[in-house]
């Protein structure tokens, strides 16, 4: 069951001229509203900046939720995507499915998403809310993951490529098979400052699973739960834990 979510307030989009980001090739593109699509909408800014070559930067410029009625488009060019802050900046999936997949197969393509939080995703497969595709690197700094479920892995998210989560929260997300939270299978990962709770599986790793060179270092995983590894389950991997705090999971 979906407990404690956290805080939606957030999303506005749009698209107007703006300085050029630090490392971009073009001026940010401002996401000027909250509408699902259309003019301004975090929905058209993706689709601008999928059609631009080069490394682009899109900026919320108004708070609020971003209702989804179906998935964001995939990611399939560099990009950064900077949020208000995960209390602020949120995209709701409505039990409709996915948030977003980022990358292209074997694209070979660098993303970050900064500040958002990212909740209701029902997925039927793997990667509740996000699926990182195999070859491609995303950072997620401050981002929430809040009442995600996935029929299959990862019920946040899944990573198939080299995945790096900074100051982030994963709260009361499921799946129906491994990894409750994170699902890792391929690449590597790296955990920093995130707190996991209240995660949940019927089969192994009720927070994070992951079969790849793993760090993770000042993380607090607490109630979390499943049949194997409650907070963590590791096969085959590469393990580095730094100054983390575990409590009451089963």
């Amino acid at each position: 069951t979906v407990r404690r979510l956290r805080a939606r307030t957030a999303l506005a989009l749009g698209m107007l001229a703006a300085p050029i980001a630090a490392g971009s090739s073009h001026a940010a593109i401002l996401v000027t509203n909250t509408s699902d699509s259309g003019a301004g909408s975090l929905r058209a800014a993706i689709q601008q900046a999928n059609a631009q070559a080069g490394l682009d930067t899109i900026e919320m410029s108004v708070p609020g939720t971003i209702a989804l009625a179906s998935p964001l488009p995939t990611l399939t060019d560099p990009l950064t995507i900077v949020g208000l802050g995960a209390s602020q900046s949120v995209l709701d999936a409505q039990h409709l499915g996915r948030i977003v997949v980022v990358g292209s197969f074997g694209g070979g393509d660098t993303f970050r998403i900064e500040g958002f939080t990212f909740t209701g995703a029902l997925e039927d497969g793997d990667g509740g809310a996000l699926y990182l595709s195999g070859g491609n690197s995303l950072e997620l700094v401050g981002c929430s993951f809040a009442g995600n479920e996935a029929t299959g892995n990862g019920g946040a998210l899944r990573s198939n490529g080299s995945l790096t989560v900074e100051d982030g929260i994963f709260d009361a997300n499921q799946c129906g098979n491994i990894g409750g939270a994170i699902y890792a299978s391929d690449g590597d990962l790296t955990i920093r400052s995130t707190v996991f709770s209240d995660n949940h599986n019927p089969n192994r790793g009720g927070a994070v699973i992951a079969s790849v060179p793993t760090q993770i270092s000042d993380a607090t995983f607490t109630g979390n739960q499943s049949i194997e590894g409650g907070a963590l389950y590791f096969s085959g991997a590469n393990l580095t834990l730094a100054r983390s705090h575990f409590d009451d999971n089963q």
